[in-house]
């Protein structure tokens, strides 16, 4: 909720966001899963997109089987990341 004074309050936010993982998960294993996700999945899967290296890349030659992947501002990499991670 913003506040009309700061702009933008960020306890409400916090307070949303203790609630939404709360007693679902422990903090630490939040942590790590946030880590490992951000910093090995999500780039792995960003270079196959974006790079002209990478295999679902709309300019690569060598594509899976012959068509590329055009990503469109970036969601589709984002999106398909979290939702196979909430599987």
């Amino acid at each position: 909720m913003p506040s009309q004074f700061s702009g933008f309050d960020y306890s409400f936010f916090l307070f949303q966001w203790s609630f939404a993982i709360a007693e679902r998960t422990q903090f630490v294993a939040y942590l790590v899963y946030s880590s490992f996700l951000t910093g090995f999945v999500y780039p792995i899967v960003a270079h196959w997109v974006w790079s002209v290296d990478g295999w679902l890349g709309a300019a690569a030659t060598s594509r899976l089987f012959g068509v590329g992947a055009i990503d469109f501002a970036g969601s589709g990499v984002v999106h398909m990341v979290g939702g196979i991670a909430g599987l």
